[in-house]
This record gives C-alpha cells, structure tokens and sequence, in this order.
C-alpha cells in the first residue's frame, strides 16, 4: 500500500467518524462520552509494539480519533476497548482462549485455541467477542473483523475496520437507531434491524 493509499483510508475513517458524532451530538449528545479522545501517534505505536503486529492503516486512524468506542445499548460491532489495552486483551485471551476447531481454514485460521494476530476488541462475560484479525486464513483478509458466539469461532463479520464504521454511520443517517435516555443507551427502532 503506498502513502497515497494510506492518505485516502485515513481521510474515509476521519469522514465516516464525522458522520457518526454528528449524528450522536444532535440524537443522543449522552453517547458521546462513550467515545475516548483521539490516541496519541506514540501511543499507537506502543499498542503495536505491544501486540508484536502492525495495526490496518484504517484502525490505526479509527484510534487517532476515538481512542476507545463504547456506545451502550447498540447492536453494532463497533465496540473497541481502549488502544492501550488491546495487547492486554489479547494477552489474556491467549491464556483463556475458545478450543481450537475441527473446521479447515478458510477465512479464518482455525488451528489454535487462540492466535496471536487475533485482537480482541469487545467480549461480553458469557465468551461472545469481536475481533480484528491480523492472522487469516488462506482466503481472509489482514484487519477482517471476526465474530465468536460463546467462545466459539462463528464468523468474518466484516472485511475490515472501516466498513463497520461505514455500515454504522448508514445505519444511524437511515434512522434505525432511537436514542433511549432512560437507559443512557442507543436501541434499534421496533423492525428497523438491518443486519
């Protein structure tokens, strides 16, 4: 990839972001303090150091912006912990990982209880995780997003980083989405689930 190339991912993510905080200040102004400040340069390049792999020029960007996404009550994939603990995530993940599968690798390499290159992003207590994966399979592709359904290998959810951004954003300009203060949360509008 050259730098041209880098430019233009790094200008798609900085545009779909504008999209996604426009919306949330003027529908649900509460969620933006889900959303952490941008990571430093250094810090991102500490997270890389950590995790012994080179983060998709698309993440690495998401991350400049929104160091960590945590939107309550939304249906999306878009959750990320925060860049300073992914190596920590993955890390422990190693040490807890799902079995490893019978399934041939296509997608996704499915020969190890946990690899190295998978990235943990969200996980929620009963083992269901999305991850950035920096080690696919044959067929996969360098920063697709995976799903695990209760520690289980399930699926490559997205292709990369910012689709699932670009697919959110749509989702929110589409109005799918309903603001519940109650809650403090976002919710899909009764039928409006795309996905």
């Amino acid at each position: 990839m050259n730098n041209q190339e880098r430019g233009e991912i790094r200008a798609a993510v900085a545009d779909v972001w504008r999209r996604i905080d426009t919306w949330l200040g003027e529908h649900a102004p509460a969620m933006l303090s889900g959303l952490g400040g941008p990571a430093s340069p250094e810090e991102i390049a500490a997270a890389e150091r950590d995790l012994g792999l080179t983060l998709p020029v698309d993440f690495a960007a998401s991350c400049a912006i929104h160091r960590r996404v945590a939107l309550n009550g939304v249906l999306s994939n878009i959750w990320q912990g925060d860049v300073s603990e992914l190596a920590k995530w993955r890390d422990d993940s190693l040490d807890e990982g799902p079995g490893s599968s019978n399934d041939p690798d296509d997608e996704i390499r499915r020969d190890q209880e946990w690899r190295r290159g998978w990235v943990l992003l969200d996980y929620e207590p009963d083992g269901s995780s999305v991850i950035l994966d920096l080690d696919p399979g044959p067929d996969g592709v360098v920063g697709q997003i995976i799903y695990m359904d209760q520690a289980c290998i399930d699926e490559v959810i997205s292709r990369c980083w910012l689709d699932e951004l670009r697919d959110f954003a749509d989702e929110l300009e589409a109005d799918r989405y309903t603001y519940d203060p109650s809650k403090s949360s976002l919710c899909y509008r009764t039928g409006s689930r795309s996905h």
